[in-house]
């Protein structure tokens, strides 16, 4: 019976704790959209902090998110910080882009072609002593986090 009653009161801290941290989360995510993106959808031209997500490769490379995304007449370009600084090119598309640091995790800027969309991406890494190629997706997010985790709540 004892254990019994220990499982039940375990069960329940672990629900209650997982309901506060949700709480938390709808809390801090109640803000509203940035005053700079219009309402039409489109990004005016500045500097904006989007979600980014990479997938592919051995899952141990990582790239900050949120990353840097700069709109100048209609053109995007994000700024990719990688969890690393043995990447030495990256291809997307027909284009080879090289790092814009000399030191520090190796950063590139490269073109988004649209935001909610996958861009597929090779990035070159010495970081196994031999280049290596290897291939990833980058998903660059219109909406931000918060926004993501209240749509995928309401459903």
């Amino acid at each position: 019976m004892r254990d019994r009653q220990t499982q039940c009161g375990r069960r329940f801290l672990w629900a209650t704790i997982l309901g506060v941290g949700l709480l938390l989360t709808m809390t801090a995510c109640s803000g509203k959209e940035p005053a700079s993106q219009p309402s039409d959808g489109t990004l005016a031209d500045g500097e904006y902090r989007v979600e980014v997500e990479l997938t592919g490769g051995s899952g141990r490379a990582t790239v900050e998110s949120p990353a840097l995304l700069t709109v100048r007449d209609g053109s995007l370009t994000a700024s990719v910080v990688w969890s690393s600084d043995s990447y030495d090119y990256m291809v997307v598309g027909d284009e080879t882009y090289f790092p814009v640091n000399e030191t520090g995790n190796s950063t590139f800027e490269i073109p988004v072609a649209a935001l909610d969309e996958d861009i597929r991406v090779t990035a070159d890494t010495t970081a196994m002593g031999a280049p290596h190629e290897i291939e990833y997706t980058l998903t660059f997010f219109r909406m931000d986090l918060c926004r993501r985790i209240r749509q995928r709540i309401s459903r």
